[in-house]
């Protein structure tokens, strides 16, 4: 069983290892880790920040994410997301819950459009802010899609799967996100 995106390493309770890629310690207690989907509202609309892992090729399955990351043994789950939003992208904003499954939780984060994104370059190599038709398309497998459509649904912002990709729009009702900071 693969979850948060190390499809060599086993964080589901199996017999692997429970350690990252670089051989930090999972949590065995779920969920073993948490992603956080950060928003921003730019002058052309909603956008959403994807990274991409250095060591996966271009596209594909888990290549690009939101900052995600393992829970160390013993963190709360909330602290985990706040921690691998820091240690990816060099952001301090409120991770709001979203969701969560058996082994992954999700977070969301608004941020000023500018905030600076600060990639170490050797986890994540480079990083975007797509409209949110193309983070949902561009973010795979469908778990982490799912994830972070499940983020824009709560925090207001709609995905209009028969608009172009990239055009940019907002909930019909307008409504603020949770925590905003705009």
């Amino acid at each position: 069983m693969t979850v948060g995106g190390e499809p060599d390493f086993d964080f589901g309770g199996g017999p692997g290892a429970f350690t990252t890629w670089d051989g930090q310690p999972v949590s065995r207690e779920p969920p073993h880790g948490a992603s956080t989907v950060v928003l921003a509202e730019s002058p052309a609309g909603w956008r959403v920040l994807v990274v991409h892992r250095a060591r996966m090729g271009p596209d594909g399955d888990w290549a690009w994410t939101p900052p995600s990351g393992a829970r160390l043994p013993g963190e709360e789950v909330a602290h985990c997301a706040q921690r691998e939003l820091a240690e990816e992208v060099g952001m301090h904003e409120r991770c709001s819950p979203v969701t969560a499954s058996p082994t992954w939780a999700t977070f969301g984060a608004v941020v000023a459009w500018g905030t600076p994104v600060l990639l170490d370059g050797t986890e994540h190599d480079r990083f975007a802010w797509l409209a949110p038709e193309q983070a949902v398309e561009r973010c795979q497998p469908a778990v982490v899609s799912e994830a972070v459509e499940a983020v824009l649904v709560a925090f207001g912002v709609s995905v209009d799967r028969s608009l172009p990709a990239g055009r940019p729009h907002r909930s019909p009702a307008g409504r603020p996100l949770p925590g905003s900071l705009l």
